[in-house]
């Protein structure tokens, strides 16, 4: 999926939850990922990763929060009937390459779903360089 302003194609990005956790510590800087923003490029998510990210929410005042400050304005890339073979055609390719379990199963279901819509995962996360070592359309930046 792209999306359009003014004619111009544009990309969608995702921000791994490896990144965003670390911005608020400094430990990747904001500037590293402002790139994604500008540029021919905007920020979306997908139902795994906003799972993931909400899992560690403590009350569900603090879901509110988290879901409302960070996830429900972003555009939402959705599964469809592809992503369930492209998803196990993904972990199938690490299995034969010898790379048995080197990437997770959320992580592999957010490489799907990214590689259906055209998105690049933004991440800190060396499941998704596994990934893209047996999967040369799925689009990946380590930041």
């Amino acid at each position: 999926m792209t999306a359009t302003l003014e004619g111009a194609l544009l990309t969608p990005c995702l921000l791994d939850n490896s990144v965003i956790a670390r911005i608020p510590t400094g430990e990747v800087p904001v500037e590293s990922v402002v790139r994604f923003t500008q540029r021919g490029h905007f920020l979306a998510a997908c139902t795994p990763q906003v799972l993931e990210a909400l899992f560690s929410a403590r009350s569900p005042r603090e879901w509110d929060k988290e879901y409302h400050a960070r996830w429900s304005l972003l555009e939402v890339l959705h599964p469809n009937d592809r992503t369930h073979p492209l998803a196990l055609d993904l972990q199938r390719r690490l299995w034969i390459s010898g790379k048995v379990r080197a990437a997770g199963p959320v992580d592999t279901m957010i490489a799907a779903i990214a590689i259906q819509h055209g998105a690049i995962v933004v991440h800190r996360d060396s499941d998704y360089e596994r990934i893209a070592e047996v999967a040369p359309e799925f689009r990946q930046v380590r930041v």
